[in-house]
């Protein structure tokens, strides 16, 4: 039985993955705006075909989400976690998939502010696989699953994603355990920055359905143009969710950071 170093998720051997990474369903049709997503974004951040066309935008980085809750028959449904309240012991597992090629950090923090690294692992040196377009990451990646443990409480995972490396994020003592150190404060608060200087970069979310309807938007959202988009679009369940952050100057790749919220009792 393998564990995190966590507060309240720890890992449960369960059902095994048939790989570290597997390659997204292309069936989703292109007329969706989870298609048009797809179809729009090549593996450089490019903005392109319909997306460019509705949008405007230049670049952009993306990806979807999908948190998997176990059922008790050992099968998985994809649960919101604005609408979902996990209870003790349910399990789960994070799916990401890129929609173009980036650096993908994931990190834990639970109740009581302690960080943790999920992506990389220790094994990986601090060195950030590159997630291909089209291709998902599932953490755990070992075919274990997250449980629920006491004490229940809102906790978070945050996901950074990047066209480029962020090393700082994950120097070598990101992979020491937590103990209140005044260099485990100091890389707090280094990531921070780093987050906040993502997250100031985009403008407020956009509340808007699909990619017609942003591109309708758009013309009452200067400060989109002014300071990039950061966009995520309403989605059928099933599908987790997408979130986008473009760039209206061709010379800019913006990086993305999502915080996904848990909350349990």
């Amino acid at each position: 039985m393998k564990r995190f170093a966590i507060t309240t998720l720890v890992a449960l051997g369960a059902i095994c993955l048939s790989g570290l990474e597997s390659h997204a369903d292309e069936s989703t049709p292109k007329f969706t705006t989870r298609g048009i997503i797809r179809a729009g974004v090549d593996k450089s951040g490019r903005v392109h075909g319909d997306l460019a066309k509705l949008t405007g935008l230049k670049n952009a980085t993306s990806l979807n989400y999908k948190i998997l809750l176990m059922n008790r028959d050992g099968t998985e449904k994809v649960v919101n976690e604005k609408d979902h309240t996990f209870t003790l012991a349910e399990q789960f597992r994070l799916i990401i998939e890129a929609d173009s090629d980036l650096y993908v950090y994931v990190f834990h923090e639970g109740p009581d502010g302690i960080r943790t690294v999920l992506l990389p692992d220790a094994a990986d040196e601090g060195r950030v696989p590159m997630v291909k377009k089209g291709s998902q990451k599932v953490i755990p990646d070992d075919g274990t699953y997250f449980e629920v443990v006491p004490p229940p409480g809102t906790e978070k995972l945050l996901v950074y994603a990047t066209p480029e490396p962020r090393p700082e994020l994950t120097p070598e003592e990101a992979f020491e355990d937590a103990d209140g150190t005044k260099e485990e404060k100091k890389l707090k608060t280094t990531q921070d920055k780093v987050f906040e200087s993502a997250s100031s970069k985009q403008a407020k979310e956009a509340k808007t359905g699909n990619v017609e309807e942003l591109a309708e938007n758009l013309d009452e959202m200067p400060e989109f143009r002014l300071r990039g988009l950061r966009w995520t679009p309403e989605e059928s369940s099933d599908e987790g969710k997408t979130v986008l952050v473009g760039s209206f100057d061709e010379n800019k790749k913006p990086d993305l950071f999502v915080e996904i919220p848990l909350n349990s009792k």
